[in-house]
């Protein structure tokens, strides 16, 4: 079998999927563990987990008028 990379929308799918709460705790967890400012959370995830946003409900492109 061929592995392809992921491309950047199979990634936010994939965190749309697994929910931005918990991968806030997965980077708060690694960042408290080895505490390597890559590891903590972005400013942006933190406040989309917090009002319980997901990446296409936020950034999806506006749908056309019919």
């Amino acid at each position: 079998a061929v592995r392809q990379p992921l491309a950047v929308h199979d990634l936010l799918a994939l965190l749309d999927l697994i929910g931005l709460d918990t991968m806030k705790l997965i980077a708060d967890s690694m960042y408290d563990e080895y505490r390597d400012p890559h590891f903590a959370p972005p400013p942006l995830l933190i406040e989309m987990a917090r009002n319980g946003e997901s990446f296409y409900g936020r950034f999806a492109p506006a749908k056309a008028a019919a």
